[in-house]
């Protein structure tokens, strides 16, 4: 495979993106793991209880999982993991002296962790060794979604003495229990993988080895896809997309009846959206027509969104016609949600109800957005400017941008969030008030009473089903003040060889090697 991203650590602590989750994902276990339909499924747990009150995970281990051969176990080569191995591990998580960017998943959930991180206790209470093969987690309040939070890389298990030996330099030493293990690593050049003979899922994996090539040509990488020199590419880069998918976002006939690759692709768990800041902390740089509801939803009906998929992403996403929850989630329902139709007319009825006639007297508005989206941006400029609305877009690096918007300095922006786990809760975030950034997500600084109480009656809610359909009127209400502006539901989209089989892929976009195997190059013509 080539990864146009940089790797800068295989340390679970610092699996910040989707090219370190990727390769934690082959390197450890978690207590838990996500299937391909986002179930929660065992790891280096064979089954857990959560306590009738919903704060008390009980994990019961396997037996038979062993460290990677290293030799951080000098005089002996590996040993068994245990529930000690796992309060360490997720105790290390929350160091702030690791300064681990998955601290947040147990940050307030989890019982003693303040008394921890401020130096009061050298041990997080609401972690708790039974023996060797349990394990408990101990929360301050319930928290339904929590069990998809430790299927995270970040929760990836780990051998003290690995830490003990190579100190800081573990990032390139790892020692896990994952399916494949460390053979070389030549830092922005390529990364192998051997397979772990000892790996406690029998006759898995199934490859003896995976390389990872670091090129930052999206076009040499798609030449050498061509070649059978890559076996996977994940989603064409923008300058490609044209050569290669239909509008509709289907394979062009070339491609299928050469045989170079397949595609590959289900919904994404990602929502690109327009933010709205309700309340900047630079007075100066907002116009006050952006706080007039009838703007905000005067932009949401001047929007295609069926156009801007198959115009500008060739298909490679889903109109979003409902919220902020997309398709592959159990609480999206474009029923119960509603969003907003593309209505150029009923656009101009509300500027004309806001006091500006076919845009008159609307002054300019400033967009931010960076320049891997400028095609997105001037559709959005275009499409806003049918309607009268002046739009200036303003490219800025998506670092400074994420940044500013924190910090309550941008009034307009294009955003997108892509889903940490997969729960409802995690997309509501966004809206909640006690998360304003730059503490939480809600970088729209949104308040209203009415949803942050259906936010929280839903984290009191056991029943998925009914905890779902508060969601869903979580949802609703966000779309109804419309400080979020939803356009697409993205996609997972793969170029895959045909020698490639039982590659799976899922809303979360894992890359699960496990079950793959590769048939000998130009051996497909006879095994389909």
């Amino acid at each position: 495979m080539n990864i146009p991203s940089s790797l800068v650590s295989l340390d679970p602590a610092r699996a910040k993106d989707q090219t370190h989750h990727w390769m934690c994902l082959q390197l450890y276990n978690g207590l838990v793991g996500l299937d391909s339909t986002l179930t929660i499924v065992p790891g280096v747990s064979k089954s857990w209880e959560v306590s009738s009150d919903g704060r008390v995970y009980i994990f019961h281990l396997r037996d038979d999982v062993f460290f990677h051969g290293d030799k951080c176990f000098n005089p002996l080569s590996t040993r068994k993991m245990n529930a000690k191995d796992v309060k360490f591990s997720l105790t290390r998580i929350c160091d702030p002296k690791i300064a681990s960017s998955g601290q947040w998943i147990f940050n307030h959930r989890v019982e003693g962790i303040e008394l921890f991180q401020t130096g009061k206790t050298n041990n997080v209470s609401g972690f708790k060794v039974i023996n060797d093969s349990t394990f408990e987690i101990h929360l301050q309040a319930p928290f339904p979604p929590f069990i998809y939070l430790l299927a995270m890389p970040y929760a990836g298990i780990l051998p003290p003495e690995a830490i003990l030996f190579y100190g800081d330099e573990f990032r390139k030493h790892p020692v896990g229990t994952g399916p494949f293990k460390l053979h070389r690593w030549e830092e922005s050049r390529s990364l192998i993988l051997h397979k772990n003979t000892e790996y406690f899922e029998a006759g898995l994996p199934i490859l003896e080895v995976v390389k990872f090539s670091f090129h930052e040509n999206p076009i040499a990488a798609f030449q050498e896809l061509l070649q059978g020199k890559v076996d996977m590419l994940n989603r064409p880069d923008y300058r490609l997309k044209d050569e290669v998918l239909t509008s509709e976002g289907t394979l062009k006939p070339a491609w299928i009846s050469g045989e170079f690759f397949k595609l590959i692709s289900v919904p994404q768990l990602n929502t690109e959206y327009l933010a709205i800041c309700s309340q900047l902390e630079d007075k100066g740089d907002i116009h006050p027509i952006l706080k007039d509801l009838r703007i905000r939803k005067a932009i949401q009906h001047a929007i295609d969104r069926k156009a801007l998929v198959r115009l500008v992403l060739n298909g490679q996403g889903t109109p979003a016609t409902a919220g902020i929850i997309p398709p592959g989630l159990k609480a999206f329902d474009s029923t119960a949600v509603k969003g907003y139709n593309y209505s150029p007319q009923k656009s101009a009825q509300l500027l004309a109800e806001a006091g500006y006639p076919d845009g008159k007297g609307l002054p300019e508005i400033t967009l931010y957005s960076n320049p891997s989206y400028q095609a997105l941006s001037e559709f959005i400029q275009y499409q806003l400017s049918t309607v009268g609305f002046k739009i200036k877009i303003e490219q800025t690096e998506a670092g400074s941008m994420r940044d500013m918007a924190a910090r309550g300095l941008l009034p307009f922006w294009r955003a997108s969030w892509i889903a940490d786990y997969p729960d409802g809760e995690n997309y509501l975030s966004l809206g909640y008030e006690p998360f304003t950034a730059p503490s939480g997500p809600n970088t729209t600084r949104m308040k209203d009473l009415v949803f942050n109480q259906l936010y929280e009656r839903a984290l009191l809610t056991k029943d998925e089903k009914d905890r779902n359909r508060l969601y869903q009127q979580a949802d609703s209400v966000l779309m109804e003040r419309s400080w979020i502006i939803p356009l697409y539901y993205d996609r997972v989209i793969r170029l895959v060889r045909p020698e490639v089989l039982n590659l799976p892929a899922d809303p979360m976009n894992q890359l699960v090697l496990k079950y793959v195997q590769k048939l000998p190059l130009g051996s497909t013509h006879n095994s389909h």
